[in-house]
């Protein structure tokens, strides 16, 4: 069983985007495994993952033999009820270490979702993040600060929060 879950850490960071941060520790779980399975996901697992949650993955494009380049498709709620689907692109990965994907459209809805992963007696310190908003050199600032507060409000960050604390435990039960 996780231990009970750490508060999420907010901040501002570069160009006014807003840095969400959550940890996680699983127990009986390594970083490979879970690596492993983020990497391999399909339509059944994802939802297996979190159910009534996720609601749709889809694998776009996945480079042979590589996993940066992959492009994914994703859709789930979260307890406020909001829905959020998103095309994602792995821009970085290290196995067993770390997986760093930036969405890719809605154009409107600028995020990367980087994961560390930890090797801890018990078993994986999982960190993970949301970066959110634009890097566009001369808008960027302009629209993280128009934008942010729209689609980032305490209820969604405490709803981020919770979402990424529930579906990483429910790995202690799927691995």
């Amino acid at each position: 069983m996780a231990s009970p879950p750490e508060p999420p850490t907010v901040r501002q960071i570069d160009k006014g985007k807003i840095e969400l941060t959550s940890r996680i520790k699983l127990k009986g779980v390594s970083p490979d495994q879970v690596y492993q399975f983020m990497t391999s996901l399909d339509d059944e697992r994802y939802r297996q993952w979190h159910p009534e949650h996720h609601l749709q993955w889809k694998v776009l494009h996945r480079p042979k033999d590589e996993t940066v380049g992959s492009i994914y498709y994703f859709k789930e709620r979260f307890e406020d009820g909001e829905v959020l689907g998103a095309k994602i692109k792995v821009v970085e990965a290290i196995p067993g270490e770390r997986l760093v994907q930036r969405s890719i459209s809605p154009w409107w809805k600028s995020f990367d979702i980087i994961t560390g992963l930890e090797s801890i007696p018990e078993g994986t310190l999982v960190t993970h993040q949301i970066v959110a908003g634009s890097d566009l050199p001369l808008l960027g600032r302009l629209f993280n600060l128009i934008l942010i507060p729209l689609f980032l409000k305490e209820r969604h960050i405490q709803a981020i929060h919770n979402h990424a604390n529930e579906e990483f435990t429910n790995l202690e039960h799927l691995l």
